[in-house]
């Protein structure tokens, strides 16, 4: 586990780092470095050498604020999606009720 911290005046905006590190190119510069195929483990040398590409203040500040729209938009998306499998694990769980109310046999058609 490796936690990367900016020095101080660096050009690289911490997001746009993370957002490009989660692109595909970003995850194929992490796997050429990862070592291990039980354990992937990356090398904290190989971690510093990695070659980043440094786009302007302005175009990270504008991949930045994409991906924390996208972010929050991914929340929502999560949020209403355990809402909804709550309520059809509720659905299904009074189906059988729902069907046969005096809890009797339930006919079934051959």
């Amino acid at each position: 586990l490796y936690v990367l911290r900016a020095q101080e005046g660096s050009p690289i905006n911490l997001l746009w780092l993370k957002a490009f590190l989660e692109s595909d190119a970003g995850r194929a510069l992490l796997n050429g470095i990862t070592t291990g195929s039980v354990m992937p483990t990356i090398g904290a040398s190989s971690l510093a050498d990695l070659p980043i590409p440094v786009p302007s203040e302005a175009e990270q500040r504008q991949v930045v604020e994409r991906y924390q729209l996208l972010q929050e938009k991914v929340r929502e998306l999560k949020a209403q999606l355990s809402e909804a499998s709550q309520e059809m694990r509720a659905f299904c769980a009074n189906l059988g009720e729902r069907l046969n109310p005096h809890g009797g046999e339930a006919h079934t058609r051959p």
